[in-house]
């Protein structure tokens, strides 16, 4: 039988608190008869503001643009650096020339999300 309970949830970007709806499923129907496995789950649409609605809808799209090893026009990874160097003779950054592409070593840089310029209060 299912059953549906409220519980209240705070918004991590704005703070602001809703109510969502917990579904819970004991496998049985109404006259008892086993159904199947019990289950639970959130009905939940999210906050409204304006981070908010970006939750499970935006992508960050894997490349040297945004990884944390780019800096300025370069790749600043060891790893790389070491495995060209067997190689070439080169210093201790690698010039990118296609930044939309990305390597193994590729690491998201989390500086990226300053460029939102949230205000804090």
């Amino acid at each position: 039988m299912e059953r549906k309970h409220y519980e209240k949830r705070r918004c991590i970007f704005c703070g602001r608190e809703r109510t969502i709806t917990v579904i819970e499923d004991d496998g049985y129907d109404y006259l008892g008869h086993h159904r199947g496995a019990s289950e639970s789950y959130e009905d939940d649409d999210g906050c409204n503001c304006s981070l908010g609605r970006l939750v499970g809808k935006a992508k960050i799209v894997p490349m040297c643009l945004n990884c944390e090893f780019y800096d300025s026009g370069y790749c600043t990874n060891r790893k790389k650096i070491e495995a060209i160097s067997d190689m070439f003779a080169i210093g201790d950054k690698v010039r990118v020339k296609k930044t939309e592409h990305k390597c193994k070593e590729y690491k998201l840089n989390p500086n990226i999300f300053k460029k939102l310029n949230v205000k804090v209060k």
